[in-house]
C-alpha cells in the first residue's frame, strides 16, 4: 500500500512540475522556409492533465486545435480563417522550445519560443 501512495505520489508531483511548466505565456517566433518572421504569443493552459490554448498578436488570437504534450514533444494545429491548417511540432526544454511547421498550403518553417517573463 505505500509503494502505490509513493508512486501516485512522485506521478502526481511529476505532472504538476511538467504542466506548471508548460502553461502560461510563451514569446513565440515562426520563421518561414522564405526568411518572413512572424512573432506571436503562444498561451497554454492545462486543466486535468489536458494542454489548450491559443495562438495570436495584437490583432486577435486563434485556438490551437489537436494539442498533445508527451515527455518534451508539443504538438498542435492551428487554422487561419483563410483556410490554411498549419501542423508544429515542438521539443520542450525548460523554459525554451522550437521545432518546425508545416501548412496545408506547402509552407514550411522554424519556431522557437521562450516562456514570458511573469
Amino acid at each position: 500500500m505505500k509503494r502505490i501512495l509513493f508512486v501516485m505520489v512522485v506521478f502526481l508531483g511529476t505532472s504538476l512540475v511538467l504542466a506548471g511548466g508548460l502553461a502560461g505565456s510563451w514569446d513565440f517566433t515562426a520563421k518561414s522556409s522564405n526568411g518572413e518572421t512572424f512573432d506571436l504569443t503562444l498561451f497554454l493552459k492545462e486543466v486535468d492533465g489536458k494542454v489548450s490554448g491559443d495562438l495570436g498578436n495584437y490583432e486577435g488570437s486563434v485556438p490551437l486545435d489537436k494539442v498533445k504534450y508527451q515527455k518534451d514533444k508539443l504538438t498542435f494545429d492551428v487554422s487561419t480563417p483563410e483556410g490554411v491548417t498549419y501542423s508544429s511540432e515542438l521539443t520542450v526544454k525548460g523554459e525554451t522550445m522550437e521545432g518546425t511547421y508545416k501548412g496545408n498550403d506547402g509552407s514550411t518553417g522554424t519556431i522557437t519560443a521562450k516562456k514570458a517573463k511573469q
